[in-house]
């Protein structure tokens, strides 16, 4: 049962015991829950008759109740007067509020009902561009009387290396800021760029957000120590709730109902910590709630059904601890634990971070490896950062997640390099998933259009060309097989030739060795021929190391591996259009040699992500292109050819004998 009720309000509503609620624990709140919330917060709070529902964080809690089968009411006061009655004891709890310490005291805190994330609002025709808390240096900022201040922001504004503006409310802080008074306007995300749409001399188009984060915190409902068991139940049925409509969709669903443009905003495959009251653990994630009765599936995969009776601490990992014990609801955390708050978020981030600040999505050869090393070496620039990589969760799909350094921000940037098929690459692009596409082939004509709302994604500011791949067909050293052929090549990989003879050398069995997949020098080659397959015959090797080293082992070896790999044994000259192209770098960034391909990183071209541009703007880069160099990719600087290396490319071209013109496809 529920109802909103706006203040003022002495009505004492009627107790009701509650038979085996939600986790069905023994110490079950035995009242009608009553909470309150406050007005002009939106899109998370405000009165109900000014605003559907009462705001999307009003739904969410209603909704987690109702899941956790709790009566309760929720009535509306000004955020000041219904937080001090809330400590006072007369609400069971209020919300959303941020964390401070200083309210962690006093009240205990619930799993987040939404993150917040705070940026610096400034004007595109300005002079402030902010990256991290030194480029504030100088500058005056805007956040309203009252308002917290990010620990970096504050102690320059201390220092007096910032000036900072303190208006009676947000709304004045941008009319400031559209008049030229002040540098940059602090604010959360949401309700910043609502402002920036209702002020006057400002839109979307002419204002900018930070790349850095100044502040990220969480909203969530608080319940008062005071109280005891009825807080810690309170918030750990609360959580426990909030994490099935997690898991199953419904806390996505009432996001994205109340902000479209927000995508996917529950963490991905959050972990549970669950201590039974016969000290058992699990490590999962509960799935769905009916009857007092989890199923909880760990990290194991197996579906463990757990009555709400045998929980005695249901903690998200990465998140607090909610005990039912009084001693630890009426004892605030230690001041130790206060004070490495931050510390410990940060470090919970290596095992179930928030959403990343960066996501590249795209094909194993460059998501494995070539992605990686160009965003450590783009951080590396700055000595100040470091990157730690580890690998994504099973559900995030095989790559990698880095954690970069940021001295501007309480928490490491994180980055996720996700190794997965193109077409679904440009899928998450157009849905806010991704903000980069790590493609080894153009953007098709469909995905375009699916994407085109957000610009023309053949414009050169979406489309970069940052490698080239090449394949090159191996063979022993001794073998002088003559030029082969795109089809001839083919052919062999795929069974069809399977005799040395064949193809003009002495009588012997080919013997063809490919990579296990993924083998990215054979997709080459299938670029070039449709429906190519590869032989169930040939020999698979683990590395295309392997593959060469098996080469040069057996005079009748056959294999394809990228160029870097070729050096050691014979590289056989590929012929297309009547000439011959041998295997060298010139012929490759001339895009002649057949075998080859551009490797691309999109973007969305009204990005405004400052930390996605300069990252694809180092990958061009001359350091960048060392970095496709050293990784086995052909990189896109000018090279020098001598006179004879020239004069060999010029009788290549002419020399190749006449074929049977259905052998030469087009190129």
């Amino acid at each position: 049962m529920k109802s909103l009720q706006r203040p003022p309000r002495h009505l004492v509503a009627a107790w009701a015991i509650v038979h085996a609620i939600a986790f069905g624990c023994g110490s079950a709140i035995a009242q009608t829950v009553e909470l309150v919330s406050g007005p002009d917060y939106r899109p998370f709070a405000d009165f109900p008759e000014n605003y559907q529902d009462g705001g999307m964080a009003t739904v969410i809690v209603q909704e987690a109740l109702d899941l956790a089968n709790i009566d309760h009411q929720i009535y509306w006061n000004p955020w000041a007067d219904g937080l001090e009655r809330t400590l006072q004891g007369e609400y069971s709890g209020t919300y959303p509020y941020f964390f401070t310490e200083e309210r962690e005291r006093d009240l205990v805190y619930s799993d987040s009902i939404y993150e917040v994330i705070e940026k610096m609002f400034v004007r595109d025709d300005g002079e402030l561009r902010i990256r991290d808390a030194e480029d504030l240096r100088g500058s005056t900022v805007c956040s309203p009387t009252g308002y917290a201040v990010a620990a970096p922001v504050q102690r320059l504004i201390d220092q007096g290396i910032v000036a900072r503006e303190q208006p009676a409310d947000m709304t004045r802080c941008f009319e400031l800021l559209s008049l030229n008074r002040v540098d940059g306007v602090l604010a959360n995300e949401l309700q910043g760029w609502d402002l920036v749409d209702d002020t006057d001399g400002l839109d979307r188009r002419t204002v900018l957000t930070s790349a850095w984060d100044v502040h990220v915190n969480t909203l969530s409902l608080i319940a008062p120590r005071r109280d005891g068991t009825d807080a810690c139940r309170l918030t750990m049925l609360f959580n426990g709730a909030l994490a099935v409509m997690r898991a199953n969709g419904r806390y996505d669903e009432i996001v994205r109902d109340w902000l479209p443009d927000a995508g996917n905003m529950a963490p991905r495959n959050e972990r549970y910590r669950i201590e039974l009251r016969d000290g058992t653990v699990l490590e999962g994630r509960p799935e769905s709630l009916t009857r007092g009765i989890f199923i909880v599936t760990t990290v194991s995969g197996d579906a463990v059904p757990v009555h709400g009776d045998e929980v005695a601490v249901l903690r998200r990992i990465g998140g607090a601890a909610f005990h039912d014990s009084d001693e630890f609801c009426r004892e605030p955390p230690p001041a130790s634990e206060l004070r490495h708050r931050d510390e410990r978020l940060a470090q919970a981030a290596l095992t179930m971070p928030p959403l990343p600040d960066m996501t590249m999505a795209g094909v194993p050869e460059l998501a494995d490896g070539l992605a990686p090393a160009l965003l450590t070496a783009f951080v590396n620039q700055d000595r100040r950062r470091d990157v730690n990589a580890e690998p994504l969760s099973a559900g995030d799909g095989p790559g990698t997640m880095l954690l970069v350094d940021d001295p501007g921000r309480n928490q490491p940037r994180r980055v996720d390099v996700v190794a997965q098929p193109v077409t679904y690459a440009f899928a998450d692009l157009s849905i806010d998933r991704a903000d980069i596409v790590l493609a080894d082939r153009p953007v098709a004509p469909n995905e375009a259009a699916r994407l085109s709302p957000t610009g023309d994604f053949r414009d050169p500011r979406s489309e970069h060309i940052v490698a080239l791949q090449t394949a090159a067909a191996i063979v022993h050293p001794s073998n002088n097989v003559s030029p082969l052929s795109v089809d001839q090549i083919a052919a062999v990989l795929a069974g069809r030739i399977t005799d040395w003879s064949q193809l003009g050398g002495p009588r012997s069995r080919i013997t063809v060795y490919r990579v296990q997949q993924p083998d990215s020098a054979v997709d080459v080659l299938a670029d070039r021929i449709p429906g190519f397959r590869m032989a169930p015959a040939a020999v698979p090797t683990e590395t295309e190391a392997d593959l060469v080293d098996a080469v040069l082992r057996d005079p009748s070896g056959f294999g394809v591996v990228s160029m870097h790999r070729a050096e050691d044994a014979r590289a056989v000259p590929v012929e297309a259009c009547q000439a011959t192209y041998t295997l060298q770098a010139f012929t490759v960034k001339t895009e002649e040699y057949p075998l080859s391909r551009r490797l691309y990183i999109y973007l969305r071209p009204d990005t405004r992500n400052l930390f996605v541009g300069d990252f694809v703007a180092f990958a061009e880069s001359d350091e960048g292109q060392a970095i496709v160099q050293d990784n086995g990719f052909i990189d896109l600087q000018i090279v020098r050819q001598s006179n004879d290396e020239y004069m060999q490319y010029r009788e290549n071209l002419f020399v190749a004998p006449v074929q049977d013109p259905t052998t030469v496809r087009e190129m």
